[in-house]
């Protein structure tokens, strides 16, 4: 099992560092998640504010009472808490930085992907940071915060996440 570490703790929020490979609530594939890891620890119910994929490293907030749940939550509705990440790109996109307008939709297959008729508003924002070789490294900012979002927008673009 890979550590969690504590970024900042206080008596209504926890966030930490989730390392790659952990989920942040339980699946059904099994192995434990952050929530769970955490829970045990501190021996003290969680709430889940925010979700990072399985294969995503980064910040993870938790929230320690119902009132801090409801508060948070109510900032990440709001879309005034801003979602950053860095991100490896297979290529390089076509400008240097840009918004990526693509309604998002799951399909049957568990695939997230572009669905210009029935997927759901999402909009991601990025800045090229720099390249090398057929390589480019982006930062990210999340308007919208849909499933695998970053990975399925830079996909449709043709510079998938390496």
């Amino acid at each position: 099992m890979h550590a969690i570490t504590v970024i900042y703790e206080d008596d209504a929020l926890l966030a930490v560092s989730k390392p790659e490979g952990v989920p942040t609530i339980p699946s059904v594939r099994g192995g434990i998640s952050a929530l769970e890891l955490l829970e045990s620890e501190r021996g003290r119910k969680l709430f889940v504010v925010h979700r990072l994929d399985k294969a995503v490293s980064g910040a993870l907030i938790f929230a320690k009472t119902a009132d801090s749940h409801r508060t948070l939550n109510r900032i990440f509705m709001e879309r005034t808490a801003d979602k950053f990440y860095a991100a490896i790109l297979c290529g390089h996109p076509r400008a240097e930085s840009g918004l990526i307008d693509a309604p998002l939709r799951q399909f049957g297959s568990g695939r997230t992907g572009v669905d210009l008729e029935k997927g759901k508003p999402c909009r991601t924002e990025y800045q090229l940071l720099g390249a090398v070789g057929d390589f480019s490294l982006v930062r990210v900012r999340l308007i919208t915060g849909r499933r695998h979002q970053i990975r399925a927008h830079f996909f449709s673009e043709g510079v998938p996440i390496a």
